[in-house]
Order: structure tokens, then C-alpha cells, then sequence
């Protein structure tokens, strides 16, 4: 019984602190995965909160003063002069999120800057989707995407 109780605690340690750690992993499409698998949920919080404002982006980053909105116009965004981002602000920052960058394109929402990753000696960025990348034009499955969750893929292009 002591076995299993012990067990079991090891467990939810594991769970509870695993999660806390993935920022020290070396940049893997593992730990892009767990990250996302992680976070997805408050990713999904702060897409709301983006989409409840009207905007179509959002790029914000801690302790600068980097606060940028646009929403959809015709041919292009257009910059919002003074974005209300109190709420994305603050959840992220609940939530150890220190940057952001959420866009919305082609129906899907980009959580772009998302990772790192190594393509032929060099270094790139992914973005997180959360939609349907069939929309994409030239990214195709397994090329330039991969499903980590129902509606979240990792884009690697």
C-alpha cells in the first residue's frame, strides 16, 4: 500500500512539475508538441479575447513596449492607434506567457514565433495553427504540418 501511495505521488509530481520545465528542454519538435499540448488551452482563452476586441492580430511582448493591434481591412490590416489589450495582457502573464504574436489568416489562427527548429543548419521559426491548414496554400501534410491535437497542428515552413 505505502508502494502505491508513494507511486502515485511521484505521479502527480511528475505532472504537475513536467509542464514547468519544458522551457529548459533543447528546441525539439518534442518539446514544441508538449508545449503546445500544454498551452493549447490558453491559446484558445487568448484567441477569444483577440476575436471579443475585433482584432484580427495581436503582437505583444513583456517588459517592452511592444502593444500592437490591427484589424481586417480590404486589401490590407489596419493598425489600431491605441489597442485595448488589458485582458490578453494580463491572462498571459498569468499564465508565463511572455510574448505573443496571435494572427488571424485564412480562417485559422497563427500563434506565430511559436519555436524553433533546425532546417538544413538553419535556424527557423514555427508557428502554432489552430484551424484547418488545408487552407494554406503550399503547405502540404507531413510536409509542412503536422496534427498535435483536434484543432492545433505545428507549422513548420
Amino acid at each position: 500500500m505505502k508502494i502505491l501511495a508513494l507511486i502515485s505521488i511521484l505521479l502527480l509530481l511528475t505532472a504537475f512539475l513536467l509542464p514547468k520545465t519544458i522551457s529548459y528542454w533543447p528546441e525539439t519538435d518534442f518539446k514544441a508538441k508538449a508545449y503546445l499540448w500544454f498551452n493549447s488551452d490558453d491559446f484558445e482563452h487568448l484567441i477569444r479575447l483577440v476575436e471579443k476586441q475585433g482584432y484580427s492580430s495581436v503582437q505583444w511582448v513583456s517588459a517592452t513596449p511592444v502593444r500592437h493591434a490591427w484589424t481586417k481591412g480590404l486589401q490590407k490590416y489596419i493598425k489600431v492607434k491605441k489597442p485595448e489589450l488589458a485582458e490578453v495582457i494580463e491572462f498571459s502573464e498569468q499564465k508565463g506567457i511572455t510574448s505573443l504574436w496571435l494572427q488571424k489568416f485564412k480562417g485559422n489562427w497563427l500563434v506565430r514565433k511559436a519555436f524553433n527548429y533546425q532546417n538544413r543548419d538553419i535556424t527557423s521559426e514555427g508557428a502554432f495553427l489552430f484551424g484547418n491548414p488545408v487552407s494554406i496554400e503550399n503547405c502540404n501534410k507531413d510536409d509542412c504540418y503536422y496534427q498535435v491535437s483536434d484543432n492545433w497542428y505545428i507549422i513548420k515552413n
